[in-house]
């Protein structure tokens, strides 16, 4: 790995061979679908190769790269778990409303907030990015990008429901 974080992608191609068939049989064990297990392995060598220059040659590579694995699991089926609701709920609103030309209420209540706030709502939730790629775009810490979101999906919801009355 240290060579590997040093620009010698040789290294790459035998942390490749060596681990590979490790971290796909751990996603094998814990998700089903060929299709999911291949994207995800793919999506593990990709953040790999991402964060190489995190790499502390005090660590054993093995427990890192499956910190890595782990995390990049546990993110994809946090998504997946959003985005099926996200599906199920918008179905059902569709199925509920009788008139599918009405404007949503997050329309009329996104029009009482800031072109910033609006930014950061995109990029999270549109986008689906992490709070650490909206704090490095915006230029501050992922600690108050959250504060930031928090404060205005809180204001969102107090105009959604102002709204509705």
């Amino acid at each position: 790995m240290r060579s590997y974080k040093q620009g010698d992608f040789k290294a790459f191609e035998i942390l490749y061979g060596r681990y590979s068939g490790r971290v796909y049989g751990y996603l094998k064990k814990r998700l089903r679908g060929p299709e999911i297990i291949d994207d995800l392995h793919q999506a593990i060598f990709l953040k790999l190769h991402e964060v190489r220059s995190q790499y502390s040659s005090d660590l054993k590579f093995a427990p890192w790269l499956f910190v890595i694995t782990k995390t990049s699991m546990l993110d994809f089926l946090r998504k997946q778990k959003t985005n099926t609701a996200k599906h199920l709920e918008y179905e059902t609103e569709l199925a509920n409303s009788t008139l599918h030309t009405e404007v949503p209420a997050f329309d009329i209540a996104a029009s009482g907030l800031s072109e910033k706030d609006m930014a950061i709502l995109k990029m999270r939730y549109g986008d689906d990015l992490d709070f650490d790629v909206i704090a490095k775009s915006i230029g501050t810490s992922p600690a108050n990008i959250r504060q930031q979101i928090s404060r205005v999906v809180r204001k969102l919801r107090k105009l959604v429901g102002q709204n509705e009355k």
